[in-house]
């Protein structure tokens, strides 16, 4: 599985939000401001993280998580985000990066992104 699978799996369904999204919004759903939807894309490729017999053994990867609330929703962020947060523990990522909370320029969305990183073995 890539990484944005993997990362997938590990939220699967969150309470307060509307689908999650790998690697791209698909059209009508970027275009639906009523909806809460998380984007999930490669925040780094797999690179290597130790080795052994010369050979790379573990890969350290990460993901980005983007938020993008609906706009009566924006009330829910601390429950949504906490879920992912924990889910993500749960399974063995943790966060390496947290941006402020924003709003879209062009649709007034509420915004919030995170990162968060773990290990693979090969």
């Amino acid at each position: 599985m890539s990484t944005v699978t993997d990362a997938q799996a590990v939220i699967g369904t969150i309470d307060g939000v509307d689908g999650v999204y790998p690697n791209m919004l698909p059209g009508p759903v970027a275009d639906d401001t009523a909806k809460t939807v998380i984007l999930l894309t490669e925040a780094t490729g797999e690179s290597p993280d130790e080795y052994g017999s010369d050979k790379a053994t573990r890969f350290r990867r990460a993901v980005a998580v983007n938020i993008f609330y609906g706009l009566s929703k924006s009330d829910q962020a601390s429950a949504v985000e906490e879920a992912i947060f924990n889910a993500f523990e749960a399974a063995g990522w943790g966060e390496i990066y947290s941006a402020p909370h924003t709003f879209d320029p062009s649709t007034g969305q509420y915004t919030k992104a995170f990162q968060f990183a773990n290990t693979k073995e090969r």
